[in-house]
């Protein structure tokens, strides 16, 4: 991959990331408040608050990426649906590999 994709993955991680903090602040913001009444302007306050507070926890969160190294040169074809349906019979046909035979030790025992 390109260091420009990691970097705009990264990017979106951190977005995602930052939804997912406001999204949970809020709710648990909204169930303390209801415990003690809520109004509409306690409301705008508490998105308000929490939007700017996972704003400023997402900044801080390390996306870990991978190295570029680390992804494969090429991309994999998938196979077609005809040959996936055929089974492979590369290892049947292979032809078997001759070994050497091991030589019998000599006797140096003086017999």
């Amino acid at each position: 991959m390109k260091k420009s994709d990691l970097k705009a993955q990264a990017k979106t991680a951190k977005k995602t990331a930052a939804k997912n903090l406001e999204r949970d602040l809020v709710t648990e913001l909204k169930k303390m408040t209801a415990v003690y009444g809520s109004s509409k302007e306690l409301t705008k306050v508490i998105e308000k608050g929490a939007k700017q507070l996972a704003k400023k926890i997402a900044k801080e969160i390390k996306i870990a990426v991978p190295a570029a190294t680390d992804m494969p040169a090429t991309k994999v074809k998938k196979a077609s649906s005809a040959t996936a349906s055929q089974p492979i019979k590369a290892a049947a046909q292979a032809t078997p590999v001759k070994t050497a035979k091991a030589k019998p030790a000599k006797n140096t025992s003086g017999k």
